[in-house]
């Protein structure tokens, strides 16, 4: 473990420094595989942090209303409104008992009836888990990716294992996914973009400094 938090600790704070550089990549070689699977499952959870917020804020009127286009509402025979039989379908609320609603029907009374009849468990939860899911597949092609053009790179003759490139980008990761999160909650999804781009910068610098072996 303290090997651990001290590779979070160089992979936060030290720039420019080839000792330093060193230290991190020794840290990196002799951690094991579950402290560098916690950090990538650390570092996504603190990425995915304001976009699942985001999501949980959304009301159900606004959610249905992106899910299926302003008219997720249609007017039965009875002049009344009804949930969209797609609607219906694909979330399972076909079974709820005020399944029709007045033609004058507010949004709020549309919010109160959906959270009534289940929609954190039945929408806001599978929502939620798709957005964490997606997240984490990035993740995973973005390292690998980035790991994968590091050892092409020719600007510096540095011979790095997949592992030790790897470690070096997902521990270089502390601090701009912390910044990111930050500019997340004002500009959710943007701060992803964000945060890959600093990490290659920092990733690609801090692989000429390292040694060779």
């Amino acid at each position: 473990m303290k090997k651990y938090f001290e590779a979070v600790s160089l992979g936060a704070f030290f720039f420019g420094d080839e000792e330093k550089a060193a230290r991190f990549i020794t840290l990196i070689r002799g951690l094991r595989r579950r402290w560098v699977a916690l950090h990538f499952f650390l570092i996504t959870i603190c990425l995915n942090f304001p976009v699942m917020l985001a999501i949980a804020r959304i009301e159900p009127y606004q959610a249905f209303s992106r899910l299926y286009g302003e008219n997720f509402l249609t007017v039965n025979s009875d002049g009344n409104l009804s949930l969209n039989p797609g609607a219906e379908r694909a979330d399972g609320f076909s079974d709820i008992d005020s399944g029709v609603f007045p033609a004058e029907f507010p949004a709020d009374d549309f919010n109160t009836l959906m959270l009534q009849n289940g929609y954190g468990r039945r929408i806001m939860l599978p929502l939620l888990a798709m957005a964490f899911g997606l997240v984490l597949i990035l993740q995973a092609v973005f390292y690998s990716s980035a790991s994968f053009c590091i050892g092409l790179q020719r600007m510096a003759s540095v011979n790095l294992s997949a592992r030790d490139r790897f470690g070096l980008l997902l521990f270089s990761s502390t601090l701009p996914v912390f910044l990111a999160a930050l500019f997340g909650f004002w500009l959710p999804t943007v701060h992803i973009l964000l945060f890959y781009f600093a990490v290659i910068i920092i990733g690609f610098q801090r692989s000429k400094l390292c040694p060779n072996g």
